[in-house]
């Protein structure tokens, strides 16, 4: 190997170091209801999996109640602005 390539090499190493030092500074938490959608979505995902065994299903038909059953809207929580309105959500499901 050439010394110009070892230079390279080196730089290259030292920029990566930078750029993973930066990444840690500037960490930022996820917000709250993205941890709430995502241990909904684990959870439905568990029910269907309980569900499945209970009812001794093949994995076909494992597949298509996950296709059924596991969709976006059902685990990804809304939003809203105000107490009323979160309140009118819950009693609109019924």
């Amino acid at each position: 190997m050439s010394l110009r390539t070892l230079i390279k090499l080196r730089e290259s190493k030292l920029k990566n170091k930078a750029y993973e030092k930066q990444k840690l500074i500037n960490y930022k938490n996820p917000h709250e209801i993205s941890l709430v959608a995502k241990i909904m979505k684990q959870q439905n995902l568990l029910l269907i999996n309980a569900i499945c065994d209970y009812k001794k299903l093949n994995k076909y038909e494992r597949q298509e109640m996950i296709d059924k059953f596991f969709k976006v809207n059902y685990y990804c929580p809304e939003i809203k602005k105000y107490h009323k309105k979160e309140t009118n959500q819950d009693t609109n499901t019924f």
